[in-house]
């Protein structure tokens, strides 16, 4: 998709410079500014909240089933006992074997539930994702609209190669953008 683009811009450029317009090229790194923007930070330690919540939820559910399985384990001994009446062995083999049907049931419900919440937790990290990315798109193209910009190319290292392979220093508004994007953060002192 990078190359895709790259390609696009690459023509739109070659176009432009036959036709003989100035064309005003400005850089800036997304990747940089979603990683530097408050709300990224914000969120991020919020998301790591509830991912420790969750892990904490999953610990206690696997701390239950393990203690059921030891239960099992010590009724499955009891049936070892040779003392035992034939009548009380059915009857333990009866509870184990019920024992044992309610731990598969509950490792199924616990597998479902830590499946689901991951997928909960996924989507919620993605939606929060695209919309800061939206926000961070829409103040990029503020301030390239008043630095008189034609076109913005990303110089973030998305695959281990960025689209731009360079760029003259001057034409990265990224500073900018972060300067305007975070200008309503909350200050340290407000924020405690």
């Amino acid at each position: 998709m990078k190359k895709f683009i790259l390609f696009i811009c690459a023509t739109m450029l070659a176009t432009a410079l036959v036709s003989g317009q100035n064309l005003k090229v400005v850089t800036v790194s997304m990747s940089d500014l979603f990683d530097t923007y408050h709300k990224t930070e914000k969120f991020r330690e919020r998301f790591s909240s509830l991912q420790q919540q969750a892990q904490s939820e999953l610990n206690d559910k696997q701390a239950d089933l393990q203690e059921q399985a030891d239960q099992a384990r010590a009724l499955q001994e009891e049936l070892q006992n040779p003392v035992l009446s034939d009548s009380a062995k059915s009857e333990k083999q009866a509870q184990l074997q019920q024992m044992v049907q309610g731990i598969q049931q509950q490792e199924q419900q616990v597998n479902q539930w830590r499946q689901q919440t991951m997928r909960d937790l996924q989507a919620q990290n993605n939606q929060k994702t695209q919309e800061f990315l939206g926000e961070i798109r829409d103040v990029v193209i503020s301030v390239a609209k008043d630095e008189g910009a034609d076109l913005v190319l990303d110089t973030s290292d998305g695959n281990g190669v960025p689209a731009v392979v360079f760029a003259a220093p001057e034409l990265d508004i990224t500073a900018k953008v972060e300067q305007l994007l975070n200008k309503d953060q909350p200050s340290a002192a407000s924020a405690q």
